[in-house]
């Protein structure tokens, strides 16, 4: 349940450490203004619409669900409080990472009011025994605190190279791929389940969704309950049907955030032109279509005895209190050869409501209606 935010006025980090991007100037009425000025690939809003959208193209969009006030948080404070940036500016997709997360408010707090210590899991082979989350909720305590202009995350950095080697040295990486593994980190850390039972992935046999859904889910929460899994995940429907048998099977699985594509240009045009489709419902669209699976993806009928390719559709069941959207930003042309796709992808500051795409029902009967509060553009 989403509480009334206070709206505080917003500062920018000082221009001289970041690079020259894109901004669009969002003003009382409700019409966009491209202008040019310094920022970084964060976002911050105010309660009066005078918004500065920071953007251009990017990774993550990171929605607050909202019933039925809207609650819209910066990623800098007030002048009074000013929060600090990270130090290592060449790491900015580590900065970028953080600083959405540490304005995410129920994530902060928890870690800020010290709830999370009781729910540390020393025991958890795929965690670091607490390490992190310990390492995390001082970085926060850190950037909430106001005395420092800059921090210098390096014990979290240790720790998170000491679990993925990828994260060694001072090389770029994917935010994605650095968001992903952060809250994995954060989650074993916090999980609260300490001895993690066998479970198999039942097929639905006719019986009905909401009762599949809800098994799948039990079964999830079993070996997986944190925090995290209580703010940022939830739960998605992937449906299978045989080409020949129509033989339908229909699992539950949960997600942590959603990859969804970008609609493909049908031809280059020498002048920009943002179709109806061009924003993040067209992306949702793409992620739910129907697509026939490809003989390497082929999937075996349990009917027919034999790999079938498949038509298979995901669709959303239920959506969580945070939801995170990646868009897949690059399109491959062969195994080895990829394209950056640098389209623009149009998304409302407030009130997206994805009703149309969630088919099940959140337990409080609320629209799932969304306002943004993060981009993460890397």
């Amino acid at each position: 349940t989403s509480a009334r935010l206070r709206p505080e006025p917003y500062c920018l980090p000082p221009p001289q450490l970041f690079s020259s991007l894109f901004m669009c100037l969002l003003t009382s009425n409700k019409e966009m203004q491209l202008i040019k000025a310094p920022c970084s690939a964060w976002y911050s809003v105010t309660h009066s619409q005078q918004a500065i959208r920071q953007g251009f193209p990017f990774l993550f969009i990171l929605f607050y669900f909202t019933k039925p006030c809207w609650i819209i948080m910066g990623l800098l404070g007030s002048e009074k409080r000013c929060k600090a940036v990270i130090k290592y500016i060449f790491l900015c997709f580590m900065n970028s990472v953080i600083q959405s997360l540490s304005n995410t408010r129920e994530l902060r707090d928890y870690f800020q009011d010290h709830s999370f210590e009781a729910e540390i899991n020393y025991n958890n082979p795929l965690g670091t025994s607490g390490r992190l989350a310990v390492s995390f909720a001082i970085l926060l305590r850190a950037l909430w605190k106001g005395t420092h202009h800059a921090f210098q995350p390096s014990k979290l950095k240790a720790i998170v190279a000491s679990k993925a080697s990828q994260f060694t040295g001072y090389a770029q990486h994917d935010a994605q791929e650095f968001m992903a593994f952060l809250l994995d980190g954060l989650h074993e850390d916090l999980n609260r389940i300490q001895n993690k039972p066998y479970t198999e992935t039942v097929d639905s046999d006719g019986r009905p969704d909401e009762e599949v859904a809800d098994e799948a889910w039990l079964r999830h929460k079993m070996r997986n309950d944190s925090f995290v899994v209580d703010l940022f995940q939830d739960q998605y429907k992937s449906k299978l049907v045989c080409p020949v048998c129509s033989k339908v099977s229909i699992t539950f699985d949960p997600f942590l955030y959603l990859p969804v594509p970008l609609p493909q240009k049908q031809k280059v045009l020498t002048i920009y032109y943002f179709a109806k489709d061009g924003g993040v419902g067209g992306c949702l669209n793409l992620f739910t279509k129907p697509e026939v699976l490809s003989p390497k993806e082929a999937w075996y009928c349990p009917k027919c005895n034999q790999h079938r390719e498949a038509s298979k559709q995901l669709m959303l069941w239920r959506l969580p209190n945070i939801l995170i959207i990646q868009l897949k930003h690059f399109s491959f042309r062969t195994f080895i050869w990829r394209d950056k796709i640098n389209d623009m992808v149009d998304f409302p500051v407030r009130s997206l409501d994805l009703s149309k795409f969630c088919i099940g029902q959140k337990e409080d009967h609320q629209r799932p209606i969304y306002d943004l509060y993060a981009v993460i553009n890397h």
